[in-house]
């Protein structure tokens, strides 16, 4: 059993320790770095409210270097600047992961922010054909939540139990219909770029 299916629907906490260090290796496989460099990477990548604090990112290396799915190389600065830095690379077990996470996603639920790490991944390991399944299985994912929505209502509630409940759908439905425009608009990128490659 491999590592994303163990923590497959798993509890929260091992889902987001799974988000963080795949999100690592990407972002490492993309340009290697030490962790100051990463955390910054990191808040661009998923946000300042989906990133580990600062400090954390320490942990999340130092777990990702215990499985060994990164390797440091340690720089040595001048002696009149700070300490020495390590930077870290990406093991093939680590590349395997990525590609594990590309393939098969994180979980049914994918969170969004599951979803961006996924997406960074595929074009980290530079495969169009990845890419592409990845925005493809996003695209089933937000058709299937599209229908689940319940169909649109004109009338004006007299609770506002009611009304809050139509806004927050709405929103939903709104939320829905950009992502899905955004996601076709990705697959026609991938599609041009695959032939902009092909004709080379």
């Amino acid at each position: 059993m491999t590592q994303a299916q163990r923590v497959h629907g798993g509890a929260p906490r091992d889902r987001r320790r799974l988000l963080n260090q795949v999100a690592a290796l990407a972002l490492l496989l993309e340009a290697p770095c030490h962790g100051y460099k990463l955390y910054r990477r990191f808040v661009d990548l998923i946000g300042i409210e989906a990133a580990p604090r600062k400090q954390s990112i320490y942990d999340v290396i130092d777990q990702l270097a215990a499985d060994g799915l990164v390797a440091g190389e340690r720089e040595e600065l001048p002696s009149s600047e700070r300490q020495p830095r390590t930077t870290y690379l990406v093991t093939p077990a680590g590349r395997r992961l990525v590609a594990e996470v590309v393939e098969h996603g994180f979980s049914r639920g994918e969170t969004r922010a599951e979803f961006r790490v996924r997406l960074r991944c595929a074009g980290s390991v530079r495969d169009y054909g990845l890419l592409r399944r990845a925005l493809e299985a996003r695209r089933l994912k937000l058709l299937s939540q599209q229908r689940e929505l319940p169909p649109p209502r004109s009338d004006l509630p007299t609770e506002p139990v009611v009304l809050a409940r139509r806004l927050l759908d709405k929103q939903l439905a709104m939320e829905l219909e950009s992502e899905l425009e955004w996601v076709e608009w990705a697959l026609a990128m991938v599609t041009a770029a695959e032939g902009d490659r092909a004709a080379r």
